[in-house]
């Protein structure tokens, strides 16, 4: 069904947007439509398209590095780009920018029913690439219930994650050993059964899918059970999605987590074995079903909960900066986008807790969420000399977000 399909379409002209749906609309597929709008890719938050149709007739600014963010760390490079603009001048810019791969360009004045053909190629092309991928999906471990645990192993190694995770697993009365690296992983399963792993893909030593091929293959070496492993992942790209199924994982889900993710990992690999927790899993775990986002989750009952996460996060920003400098100063690219990404991940988690406990909005932490995103891609293309002026602005940012939060820890928020 075209519906399958999640289709964002950005205009700069309310009429542009009606057209498109409309001819969307024809096809029975439906649409985000939106007025562009500077930084609002990150507004999006992990929200996930198959299809980014684009009508401008100029190009805006942090268009391009919306873009490079949707189909980058969201989604695979092979997410299917439309351009509708009176300009063919454009279109270099676009080649320059993502290759000729699933780029597809339309030029104005365009018929309505020349709109719908192209609409609907590639709907037809999206829908039979998730057939195949449906088909050819390698099989996961299958859980065997019975001798079930209802221990919960999280494998993360951001504290401000960490006790997040555990804070939201508490709502529901259970609870979370924690590994921070992936080795400590291996050692916490040796010495006790588990019922599920929530595993990061990001790890200090073994990563989440080299971890999870060993657990695996020491499932099948000792004929034990599988346990269930879902991935915790600060992108959601396809490629990354059949990683992790590959490597032997269940599932994966987004951070910053969100109690609906979290409850449906929870409900289906998790209670759905265990009877004598059957009246937890009851109804919606977190409450409003149709909360879709951390910020939602986070009531302003927790708030004394929340304050040490706080503290968390200004004790371990000097260590996160210093991953940062480090890896700059001794020119390793990978090791920089290691650290931006670890840092940014725990800064977007950040951002809802502070959120709730402050009620205003952090501008500063929302400016290092985007730099931090810039040195992951500078690090990903070995581009350390742009990468210090970026790192100097993040330092910057660092200051001032340090500043109003101190303020607040001083005379905190009723």
């Amino acid at each position: 069904m075209p519906s399958e399909i999640k289709i964002l379409v950005l205009s700069d002209r309310i009429a542009s947007l009606e057209a498109i749906q409309n001819s969307l609309n024809k096809l029975g597929a439906t649409g985000l439509t939106s007025l562009y709008q500077p930084q609002m890719f990150q507004a999006l938050g992990q929200s996930r398209f198959d299809l980014l149709v684009l009508d401008f007739d100029q190009i805006p600014e942090g268009l391009k590095e919306g873009v490079h963010y949707l189909k980058e760390d969201l989604h695979s490079q092979d997410m299917p780009l439309v351009i509708i603009t009176g300009e063919q001048g454009q279109l270099d810019h676009f080649l320059n920018e993502f290759g000729a791969n699933n780029l597809d360009f339309v030029l104005k004045p365009v018929p309505e029913d020349y709109l719908i053909g192209k609409l609907d190629f590639w709907i037809r092309y999206l829908m039979q690439r998730k057939e195949v991928f449906a088909q050819t999906a390698p099989a996961h471990p299958q859980v065997r219930p019975g001798s079930v645990s209802a221990d919960i192993l999280l494998v993360e190694d951001d504290e401000v994650n960490q006790q997040l995770t555990q804070l939201l697993l508490e709502q529901i009365n259970l609870h979370a050993d924690v590994a921070a690296t992936g080795l400590e992983a291996l050692d916490a399963i040796k010495n006790k059964e588990y019922g599920l792993i929530l595993m990061d893909i990001e790890l200090p030593d073994l990563n989440g899918i080299e971890c999870t091929r060993r657990i695996r293959q020491d499932e099948a070496l000792h004929h034990k059970p599988a346990v269930p492993i879902v991935a915790l992942t600060g992108n959601e790209a396809e490629r990354d999605r059949q990683q992790c199924l590959k490597a032997g994982m269940n599932d994966h889900i987004a951070k910053p987590l969100n109690g609906h993710d979290l409850e449906i990992v929870v409900k289906k690999y998790l209670l759905k074995n265990l009877p004598q927790l059957a009246q937890v899993g009851e109804g919606h775990m977190f409450g409003d079903p149709s909360a879709t986002s951390l910020l939602d989750y986070l009531s302003r009952e927790l708030r004394p909960a929340l304050w040490s996460l706080v503290q968390t996060f200004i004790d371990k920003l000097p260590r996160n900066l210093e991953r940062l400098e480090q890896a700059l100063s001794s020119s390793d690219g990978d090791g920089l986008k290691q650290a931006a990404n670890h840092l940014r991940g725990s800064c977007s988690s950040f951002w809802a807790v502070a959120m709730t406990v402050l009620n205003q909005e952090l501008n500063p932490l929302l400016d290092m969420i985007m730099d931090l995103e810039t040195l992951e891609t500078l690090g990903r293309e070995d581009n350390l000399k742009a990468a210090r002026e970026v790192l100097d602005r993040v330092n910057q940012e660092t200051d001032s977000l340090l500043k109003l939060l101190q303020s607040q820890i001083t005379s905190p928020v009723a």
